[in-house]
């Protein structure tokens, strides 16, 4: 079976998936047969890899025709999706050191996507960087997060909540939507997903703080971050992902991801039992397992995707991995 290494994402995001299926007049079971993925198995609580969490995603917008489904599924989200990352954040004393509390430990074992914090004089805005959607587009998985966050941001502030922009790459048939979900100007089509506000809120105070309670989730939080920590590998996996997605894939542009000498880089590759020559291999077979399999983009645009000079170079590539063309690996899985 195909070993993967691709990004992961909370299954708590999606509990409330099967029942919003049916609340659009759609069918679970058909997501299921699609995905081949039983929805009964997202309460063991184990992290989805990300191409099982966007099919899903994609799936129950195809079934019930809703294109903006991850949005709404995004609404029903409180602080326990984050599980004790989630607690912890609403214990901190202000907003400011709940965007750090959370970005410190959320960034440290999402091999899906980081945060980070723009903080200007007047405005400030919080940045999620996808480490591949970027590379594999979802746009319900955008979507959900960016809800997500918005929603339980408001659970936390209330009125006080005033954020002044969302920002999206996308750009959706039904806008009317998402500024009703938002309650803010909404830009479609940016180079970055995000939201702003006055920078004022980040000293807004927390009435859920408890400092008792924050200490002993914060241990609880690091220990679970210390065991899920992601390996210097990991790294530079998402690094060769996110250069990809970027045309160049070689070790300088990768080195420069993570600020390190590609001497520096190939010294701890080996020290962890690997090669940069090794990682690429691994990772660009895996996304080609999945682009090949699973979406409808041609032999020549993944070939693009993947950084190869042509498609004759990358259906050598496939046929080494898996003994058939890209077309009749295609026809295979879909017959």
């Amino acid at each position: 079976m195909l070993q993967v290494h691709d990004a992961q994402f909370e299954a708590a995001s999606l509990y409330g998936l099967r029942d919003l299926v049916l609340e659009l007049g759609g069918d679970p079971q058909a997501v299921e047969q699609r995905c081949q993925y039983k929805l009964d198995d997202l309460a063991s609580g184990k992290p989805l890899h990300f191409h099982t969490y966007s099919a899903l995603l994609s799936a129950a917008a195809e079934q019930t025709g809703c294109p903006h489904f991850g949005l709404l599924l995004g609404q029903g989200a409180d602080l326990s999706v984050l599980g004790s990352l989630g607690l912890l954040t609403g214990n901190c004393d202000t907003v400011g050191a709940a965007c750090r509390i959370f970005m410190r430990y959320f960034n440290i074992v999402s091999t899906g996507a980081v945060f980070r914090l723009e903080r200007g004089s007047e405005i400030s805005i919080l940045i999620r960087e996808p480490t591949i959607p970027e590379l594999i587009p979802c746009i319900q998985t955008q979507d959900l997060s960016l809800s997500e966050v918005a929603i339980i941001t408001r659970q936390l502030l209330g009125d006080r909540w005033q954020p002044t922009g969302i920002y999206l790459i996308h750009e959706p048939r039904n806008q009317a939507v998402y500024h009703s979900v938002f309650g803010c100007p909404v830009y479609f089509r940016q180079s970055l997903q995000g939201m702003s506000f006055p920078t004022s809120t980040l000293d807004l105070p927390l009435m859920t703080a408890d400092d008792t309670s924050r200490q002993v989730l914060e241990s609880q939080v690091m220990e679970f971050a210390r065991k899920r920590a992601k390996s210097f590998t990991q790294r530079i996996r998402d690094g060769i992902k996110l250069s990809l997605a970027a045309g160049d894939c070689g070790v300088r542009q990768v080195a420069d991801s993570v600020a390190m000498h590609p001497r520096t880089v190939h010294r701890k590759l080996c020290e962890e039992g690997t090669t940069f020559t090794e990682l690429l291999e691994e990772t660009r077979r895996e996304l080609s397992y999945h682009l090949v399999s699973r979406t409808v983009l041609t032999v020549t645009d993944i070939s693009q995707t993947l950084a190869y000079g042509d498609a004759t170079a990358f259906s050598r590539s496939f046929r080494r991995w898996f003994g058939k063309s890209p077309a009749s690996w295609r026809r295979h899985q879909q017959g």
